[in-house]
């Protein structure tokens, strides 16, 4: 049994497949691999074969946590987004700010990793260890506040919950490479393009 700040368990998520699975954390690479930064790049290994191209549909990203994420501690609200650069073609990680990497904690996971290229556009909804895909074809081209905004009212409607946002707007849309994943209106993990991924997937 897991101890320590982790929850034990991620989600995988293909959106090609439209396929959600909640898989247990090895413990090993918990203990080998500390932070959001370290772990996600050991499993981005295991996850996306090499050479692949960061917008390609067998291209991984994910957001991780580490085992101070939620504890209280100092800083222990961030998260880290993980994927392969399209500015460097290289692994990159961009840390943020906010409540979205507690409350990934909250819904029983500690990352949530994402494969595949959706038929249109989806949000993701983390809650109770598990993640459900939800068309939300209405938000593209919205600019990103508003649909943060539209964003948590569909949540409120459908789950009758409060949530945390992660997300992109139009620039990661377009596949810009200074593209940010935006979070919680004012925060942003903006190093190395990757809202341009999502914008991918």
């Amino acid at each position: 049994m897991f101890q320590g700040g982790y929850m034990g368990r991620y989600a995988f998520v293909d959106l090609s497949r439209r396929i959600c699975e909640t898989r247990e954390l090895d413990e090993t690479y918990a203990k080998r691999f500390i932070g959001g930064p370290a772990l996600g790049a050991r499993m981005m290994l295991d996850f996306m074969p090499a050479g692949t191209g960061p917008f390609e549909e067998k291209s991984v990203c994910g957001f991780v946590t580490g085992p101070l994420t939620g504890s209280g501690a100092f800083f222990g609200g961030r998260f880290t987004f993980v994927c392969k650069s399209p500015v460097t073609g290289g692994f990159n990680d961009a840390n943020c700010g906010g409540a979205f990497g507690t409350e990934l904690k909250h819904a029983g996971l500690d990352a949530l990793f994402i494969t595949g290229i959706a038929s249109g556009p989806v949000i993701l909804v983390a809650h109770d260890r598990t993640v459900d895909i939800v068309d939300a074809p209405e938000f593209w081209g919205m600019d990103y506040l508003d649909a943060e905004d539209a964003a948590r009212d569909l949540v409120k409607g459908r789950y009758g919950m409060k949530c945390s946002l992660a997300g992109i707007g139009q620039a990661g849309e377009n596949l810009s490479r200074i593209a940010a994943v935006l979070s919680d209106t004012v925060h942003a993990a903006g190093r190395g393009g990757g809202g341009a991924v999502l914008g991918s997937k």
